[in-house]
């Protein structure tokens, strides 16, 4: 149990320098991925894509993640439907996505 704090650090450092990097590398970084996942797919069948790791105990490490662990489409899925733009209400300006969405907070109106 020792390891789990020094794993968080590591992650926490990790986060903290490519957060560092400037905005013009990140966007090529991020095409890169892109390039990558496409590949990924092209190599994939519509099954492999779809495929969920059997049920089981839900791993509990750090670098896990939460809960069962998804498809490669539905990670993909998931990235994607983060980069599009989400319509905004016209009444009140917020995304679905708002942190106070269909909640009027204190500088509200």
């Amino acid at each position: 149990m020792a390891q789990q704090p020094d794993m968080i650090q590591q992650i926490t450092d990790y986060l903290r320098r490519e957060g560092s990097r400037p905005l013009d590398e990140l966007g090529v970084l991020l095409d890169a991925v892109a390039a990558d996942w496409q590949r990924c797919l092209e190599a994939m069948t519509e099954a492999q894509a779809c495929f969920h790791p059997p049920e089981g105990p839900v791993p509990t490490t750090p670098g896990s993640g939460e809960g069962q662990k998804w498809s490669a489409k539905e990670v993909i899925g998931h990235f994607v439907q983060r980069a599009q733009p989400e319509p905004k209400d016209r009444r009140t300006g917020r995304t679905a996505r708002s942190p106070d969405a269909g909640t009027q907070g204190a500088g509200d109106g």
